[in-house]
């Protein structure tokens, strides 16, 4: 299973999941993919992730890739903000 993280929309200082919780889904054999910057809010950093054993990607690969993306807003609320 691959599992996609995604950057929340600007004013939003939370992450869906923080570099912890990515370490126990690879325990698992999950497969994480993390947006580029999505835990900067969240003082969570690309390279926090990585040590987590998650790949940085683009957006656009993170959505294509993922059989399961997680975000705490839905993509509809994102409003103007470019996928």
């Amino acid at each position: 299973m691959i599992i996609g993280l995604l950057k929340e929309i600007t004013g939003e200082n939370r992450v869906a999941l923080l570099p912890e919780g990515v370490a126990a889904l690879v325990k698992m054999n999950v497969t994480v993919l993390v947006e580029n910057g999505a835990g900067e809010s969240s003082f969570a950093s690309d390279s926090d992730y990585e040590k987590a054993g998650a790949r940085i990607e683009s957006r656009a690969r993170v959505i294509a890739s993922s059989d399961l993306v997680l975000q705490i807003k839905p993509a509809w609320q994102r409003g103007t903000q470019s996928a």
